[in-house]
């Protein structure tokens, strides 16, 4: 992964190796970074509700300090 300001660049390499065959194939692609005031307008023009921010997949605190993550659970 490079970081490009606020991009992300992601390389993907997958390797297939079977006994009769050998296979490369490289992909890539751009991710926007959004921070949480970013997330928070977007959502809110879309029409979302009862927006809540965790820090990690077992639904830790949103710390911005802190968490590694931003996961986003909303509804519509």
């Amino acid at each position: 992964m490079e970081y490009l300001q606020q991009v992300m660049l992601v390389d993907v390499f997958d390797f297939i190796h079977t006994q009769a065959n050998f296979d490369f194939r490289h992909s890539s692609f751009r991710v926007r970074i959004r921070l949480k005031n970013g997330w928070d307008s977007i959502l809110a023009e879309a029409g979302f509700t009862n927006v809540n921010y965790f820090g990690d997949w077992d639904f830790t605190p949103y710390y911005k300090e802190l968490s590694k993550r931003l996961i986003v659970v909303c509804q519509k």
